[in-house]
């Protein structure tokens, strides 16, 4: 009798352990991401819109990555009538200037790299991104982690003539990480002029 009764008290205590973790998984699952400018749906990250960004294969990119804890997406204004509000600061470092040939993106995972292996500080925080001009409708550009193999930025559908930043790439707690910056077409594959820089 005293032998059952404790097989029972073990078999209970196992299943309240097992529905806590399965809570708690639950609640990991359902973290509010439309504040940093998307939305996980099946695990893959979509715009605000529903529309496709980044096709995830099991919590991985294409190419190996993971989302940041602080990935987010960064949404420009493609209106001729707005000021570009992203202007490049005068104490800024050229990462990329030229033309590249772009793939057409499909599911958030192609793209060129265009420039590899930059670090940024305290003193230059952030990465400016712009499309000049070229054969694509427009560009997205990808800031990733190189360091630590995670997205850390997105910049959809970047128009001819637009720029956008992707501010905090810096992390004072990992001063010495190495980034890189990926774009991918939008429309059309083709040659595009682009500039990255840090500032």
């Amino acid at each position: 009798m005293f032998k059952s009764k404790k097989l029972i008290s073990m078999v209970l205590a196992m299943v309240m352990l097992l529905s806590i973790s399965g809570q708690c998984a639950c609640a990991a699952e359902s973290i509010d991401t439309t504040s940093r400018g998307y939305q996980l749906i099946n695990g893959d990250v979509y715009d605000l819109n529903g529309n496709l960004l980044i096709k995830m294969y099991d919590g991985f990119t294409g190419d190996g990555y993971t989302l940041d804890p602080n990935f987010k997406v960064y949404y420009p204004s493609n209106d001729s009538e707005a000021v570009d509000k992203n202007v490049v600061l005068p104490m800024s470092t050229d990462l990329f200037n030229g033309t590249k040939d772009l793939p057409l993106n499909t599911d958030g995972n192609q793209g060129t790299y265009l420039c590899n292996d930059f670090t940024v500080s305290s003193s230059e925080p952030d990465v400016w991104c712009k499309y000049s001009s070229g054969v694509p409708s427009g560009v997205n550009f990808a800031v990733l982690n190189i360091t630590r193999n995670t997205a850390v930025g997105w910049v959809p559908n970047l128009q001819a003539g637009r720029s956008d930043t992707v501010d905090g790439v810096y992390n004072s707690a990992r001063p010495n990480d190495h980034y890189a910056v990926k774009a991918s077409a939008q429309g059309s594959a083709g040659s595009a002029k682009l500039q990255v820089k840090k500032q």
